[in-house]
């Protein structure tokens, strides 16, 4: 503070004012505001006058300077301490210090993590207040810990306690308390494990608590054993387009996708609520195990009373029908008939009991006209004895491409008919989808070969398997003979040309050509009937005449067994893709006309009485079972449906003439599968009044 003065000089005036005093308790000079005193001096005193007044102010210069450091003395200082409750709760600033009286400081209160702030001790105000020092303070920012909801729900039948192990800085809960939870079962309700916010399934258990916390407790029948979802994802099985989700019926997990992919190798994903799941004997985890789905998997579910329920667990993708894969040596295309190419062969067919495996193959092609289409028939051969679709194992099998035959049924249904008929033994068969060096390659009906075996053609081991061939189809090393009537190859066992075994067949089958067109042909002693099975001769005959084969008239795979010190006997069948009305050669598109019955050998018997009572009694019996032969057929053509599509997406014969077709203006296969199932019936009807003539 300052003292203020007012001087006047000679002949001034001078107003006095009140100051206040300088410090406390102190005071200074006082005049009154009103008055004035008016200073006048006569010239003779200006001198000295002049004199004193310098004197005094030098004197009042020093009494300035005086006062000034004695009114300007030390300010007042006042302490301000800062503290946070509880100290791990947060930070206040700014942090305790010494302020000057009357200064304004302002506070901030920062919460930890996990802290809230809550109020002030020591002063007022907003969560942001200022305080005035005017005195020294004491403030404290009060935290509280922050509260989070814990939830549990039950699944199941059960309880769970909750017990605080230790209590943070009540269903809310401090941050940082420990809770102890327990599941407890109720009756068969047994504790499985926790969802939520809390995995595993160790009980009791503890948990933090440090944000909102919902936990469910899992409690599983101790008598259920369900598979409750099953799927193959993509995330785990790259070789997936998308996500596979299976439906569950019954005991059947099941799925089916358009598209082919070889399913060997993949990690199901699956939900339950037994105990545990098995394959066999190994222990299934969801998202962990790879199995192969190329067969159909028994997944066992086990209660935790020890009840299992198994699942038939099935992937079908593509046409449902089984798939063989083969990859030639090098990718090689296959170009002979009469050289094998090396490769490999992967079978996948769910149904059977050897459901998937891989093996060393030959395979070379086959046929004559139909090697000259563009989907070819192939010959596969094993190094081992192979079994497909459950059938006796062998080395050789054929895959027919029955290009020709849109239905692709023809020949199954001349199969079909030789099961019923008595014939030794015809080829068994089965649809499949052919993946050739991993480009599909189209349907094909895969059967066994016609050849010796004891499970094929048996004849024993010193049989013969004979064929009734054309010169222009036969190879090189074939070894033929003729008789007048016809040319014969001789197909099992290997011989040389001859050779006493090559001589036996070639008397044998010449004498039953004479004797057949000899004057005492039905001699009772020395006729055809002491050469030859009539049976077998009739139901080769019907089979062949009710399909109207064309190249059965004793021209190409007609085939014949012969055993020494047997008779003669006809088959098996073979080759039919251009029967049954599917061929514009010989008429042999018409229903109606005999056919086989004008072939060489046939035309012949058919002037015995008692060949053609056989022919007439064993007729009415295929006549009795033509509803089963279609009936069979639809099933089939039901089975093969997906496929005949896939097929004529690769091949494009829907609604296009392929020699020596004679009705193919069909626009789906349904209607080709029609005109067939006509075609059959009419030529029934045509036969049974044809043959109750002769």
């Amino acid at each position: 503070m300052q003292c203020i003065f007012a001087f006047a000089n000679l002949g001034l005036v001078v107003q006095l004012v009140r100051i206040p005093a300088c410090h406390a308790g102190g005071r200074g000079f006082e005049s009154r505001p009103d008055r004035k005193i008016i200073l006048q001096f006569g010239g003779f005193f200006v001198s000295l006058l002049e004199s004193f007044f310098y004197q005094m102010k030098k004197t009042i210069f020093f009494l300035i300077i005086f006062f000034y450091f004695s009114c300007n003395k030390e300010p007042v200082i006042y302490t301000l301490t800062t503290l946070s409750n509880p100290p791990s709760g947060g930070q206040v600033t700014p942090e305790s210090s010494d302020y000057e009286d009357g200064e304004i400081v302002n506070l901030k209160a920062i919460p930890n993590a996990e802290y809230l702030f809550e109020n002030w001790s020591g002063t007022e105000g907003l969560d942001n207040p200022s305080v005035i020092m005017n005195s020294d303070k004491i403030v404290t920012a009060n935290f509280i810990k922050k509260k989070y909801p814990l939830t549990i729900k039950i699944d199941g039948e059960g309880t769970v306690d909750e017990k605080i192990i230790r209590q943070g800085i009540n269903t809310d809960y401090n941050s940082g308390t420990i809770i102890q939870l327990t599941a407890n079962y109720s009756g068969e309700w047994i504790f499985s494990h926790w969802k939520g916010d809390l995995s595993g399934s160790k009980n009791p258990v503890q948990i933090i608590i440090d944000k909102p916390t919902s936990i469910i407790a899992v409690f599983i029948n101790s008598t259920t054993n369900e598979l409750l979802e099953f799927s193959l994802l993509k995330e785990n099985n790259p070789i997936l387009e998308a996500d596979l989700i299976f439906n569950i019926e019954n005991d059947l997990v099941y799925k089916h996708t358009p598209n082919f992919f070889n399913a060997e190798n993949l990690v199901a994903t699956f939900k339950h609520n037994g105990k545990s799941v098995k394959i066999g004997d190994i222990i299934q985890f969801s998202d962990s195990l790879e199995n192969n789905f190329n067969k159909i998997l028994l997944f066992d579910v086990i209660a935790i009373n020890g009840n299992t329920k198994t699942y038939r667990v099935r992937l079908d993708n593509f046409t449902k029908l089984p798939v063989i894969l083969i990859d030639t040596e090098n990718e090689s295309e296959i170009n002979s008939k009469e050289e094998y190419i090396e490769g490999d062969l992967t079978f996948i067919g769910k149904e059977y009991l050897d459901p998937n495996y891989s093996k060393k193959i030959k395979i070379r092609g086959r046929g004559n006209y139909t090697w000259s289409l563009p989907k070819k028939p192939f010959q596969i051969k094993f190094k081992e004895k192979t079994s497909f679709f459950d059938l006796a194992k062998d080395k050789k099998w054929i895959l027919l491409a029955n290009y020709t035959d849109k239905t692709m049924l023809r020949t199954a249904i001349a199969f079909e008919m030789g099961y019923l008929s008595k014939l030794d033994w015809t080829p068994k068969y089965d649809f499949l989808e052919v993946f050739l060096n991993k480009e599909y390659y189209g349907t094909y009906q895969l059967s066994e070969k016609v050849e010796e075996d004891d499970h094929r053609v048996n004849i024993g081991e010193n049989g013969y398997l004979i064929e009734v061939d054309q010169l222009e189809k036969t190879d090189p090393d074939d070894i033929i003979f003729r008789t007048q009537k016809n040319l014969f190859n001789i197909k099992s066992p290997d011989l040389n040309e001859g050779s006493s075994e090559y001589d036996y067949i070639k008397n044998y089958i010449n004498k039953v050509e004479n004797t057949l067109y000899s004057d005492n042909f039905n001699d009772s002693l020395n006729g055809y009937k002491t050469l030859i099975d009539v049976d077998s001769f009739v139901d080769w005959y019907l089979i062949n005449e009710i399909s109207k084969n064309n190249d059965a008239q004793f021209y190409s795979s007609c085939y014949m067994t012969l055993i020494p010190g047997e008779k003669l006997k006809m088959g098996p069948i073979w080759d039919f893709d251009i029967a049954f009305g599917n061929t514009r050669q010989n008429n042999n598109g018409s229903p109606s006309g005999f056919w086989i019955k004008n072939s060489s050998w046939y035309e012949i018997m058919f002037k015995d009485e008692y060949f053609v009572k056989k022919v007439k009694e064993r007729f009415m019996f295929f006549y009795e079972n033509k509803d089963r032969i279609l009936t069979i057929s639809d099933e089939l053509s039901t089975k093969i449906s997906k496929s005949r599509i896939e097929n004529n997406k690769k091949w494009d014969t829907l609604g296009k003439y392929i020699y020596p077709n004679l009705v193919y203006r069909f626009e789906s296969f349904e209607g080709e599968k029609d005109y067939l199932h006509k075609w059959i019936n009419s030529r029934f009807e045509w036969m049974k009044v044809a043959i109750d003539n002769l």
